[in-house]
């Protein structure tokens, strides 16, 4: 992930004008990081978006695009209730895999 960061802020910092190129960097890193697992269905996806949209909202804000910023919360508290129903379904299909296992063995 590092390195992908290192890449994208080599390509910002010489192809475009931005201001943030390691902020940029950064978030574009976590954010294909966090698809690739969210893609293979990875729990810690969760974190990568958390991480990525924490710096979204700071840098969106420091740009004084309050809007985007806020749109970037909401995604960050929908990522907090996504973590959350993801581990109930985790212990839900655990306790029916146990179940299961108990009836097969009885």
């Amino acid at each position: 992930m590092a390195g992908g960061a290192w890449a994208i802020w080599a390509l910002l910092s010489v192809h475009t004008d931005s201001t943030v190129p390691w902020g940029d960097a950064t978030t574009t890193a976590l954010s294909l990081g966090a698809q690739v697992m969210l893609n293979r269905k990875w729990i810690g996806n969760w974190l990568l978006w958390i991480c990525a949209d924490a710096i979204y909202i700071g840098l969106y804000a420091y740009k004084g695009l309050y809007l985007t910023a806020g749109l970037y919360g909401l995604f960050l508290a929908m990522c907090f209730v996504g973590v959350a129903q993801w581990r109930a379904t985790l212990r839900e299909e655990s306790a029916t895999a146990r179940t299961e296992r108990e009836k097969v063995a009885a």
